[in-house]
């Protein structure tokens, strides 16, 4: 497709490049001499005439409306005289003072946030939890890339082997059984018989779409025989009062090979609950609650049940 006709008597050289053009280019007739370098309007006559004999002629292109009908002045000066304007920079202009601009204040902000006053508040993930406090800023105690640089910084938050070296610092004070870093500390022969029992299992309801594609995002889905780093379940930096056994349903379903959408919708059968007979053991919750959490221990009441019943080595 042509653009632009260049032929002479029909349009003008665009010149895109020039950081300014006529005011009037807005209102579709920009004069054919433009502004200067500096922006001002350089508007005289439309045209210089020229003699011929004792005449004068005058010398209006003919993509500017040919010649006039009044024609030049006795003294050879044009008649038609364009009016000024105010020129305004070029779109080009403008995009590049934008972007100078744009770039200036990216840096500006950068070399502030770097170097400021409050640059460490600014990079810190956040405090360590009660139960960790007393690490304070030995970040090598848990990040194994903490004496590396910044690239490799960025590189452990998607790198599965960094996270593997992380969780094995875990260890070195965690002591959690001969599984540590397998699902629920369960060996794999366990968690592939769970796996293909589940898979046998009817399960009629659909699969939410967020937690579906949680298989996408990286290092999310679980494979048989992989271990699961500690970070997976468990965070830090998230404040002194942090529970670092907070778990909610969303993250434990990344993992679990059936997702649904909540306790009351979805969830498979339980195979063995409850119990047919009624267990020996006789407690009531919500005398127990009653009874000891009042007054200054309400707020200390249990609302979950693993907030007293703890799992063993075997799940």
């Amino acid at each position: 497709m042509k653009l632009q006709d260049y032929g002479f008597k029909n349009s003008q050289y665009e010149r895109p490049t020039q950081n300014w053009v006529c005011g009037w280019a807005a209102e579709g007739w920009a004069c054919h001499i433009g502004p200067d370098k500096n922006g001002q309007c350089l508007a005289t006559t439309e045209c210089l005439p020229l003699k011929d004999g004792d005449r004068w002629s005058c010398t209006r292109s003919s993509d500017r409306k040919g010649k006039c009908t009044q024609g030049p002045l006795p003294n050879g000066t044009c008649s038609v005289h364009i009016p000024k304007c105010q020129p305004s920079r070029s779109l080009r202009a403008k995009r590049g003072i934008a972007t100078v601009w744009t770039v200036a204040f990216t840096i500006g902000a950068s070399l502030l946030v770097l170097f400021g006053s409050d640059a460490q508040e600014f990079f810190s993930p956040g405090e360590l939890s009660t139960n960790h406090a007393a690490i304070g800023k030995d970040c090598a105690s848990c990040h194994a890339a903490a004496h590396e640089g910044p690239i490799s910084w960025v590189a452990s938050i998607y790198a599965s082997e960094s996270k593997a070296k992380g969780s094995k610092l875990c260890l070195s004070c965690h002591q959690v059984g001969e599984q540590p870093l397998q699902a629920h500390g369960r060996s794999t022969e366990a968690l592939i018989s769970i796996t293909e029992r589940l898979k046998e299992a009817p399960f009629s309801e659909k699969t939410p779409v967020l937690l579906a594609s949680s298989d996408w995002l990286p290092g999310t889905l679980y494979t048989e025989g992989s271990e699961v780093p500690c970070a997976r379940c468990h965070s830090e930096h998230h404040g002194r009062d942090f529970k670092l056994m907070t778990m909610d349903n969303q993250r434990c379903q990344t993992c679990h090979i059936i997702k649904f959408s909540s306790l009351t919708k979805g969830h498979p059968q339980f195979s063995s609950y409850p119990t047919e007979r009624r267990t020996q053991i006789a407690f009531d919750h919500n005398s127990h609650l009653a009874k000891h959490f009042l007054g200054d221990f309400k707020d200390e009441a249990p609302t979950t049940c693993t907030a007293c019943h703890m799992m063993d080595q075997l799940g």
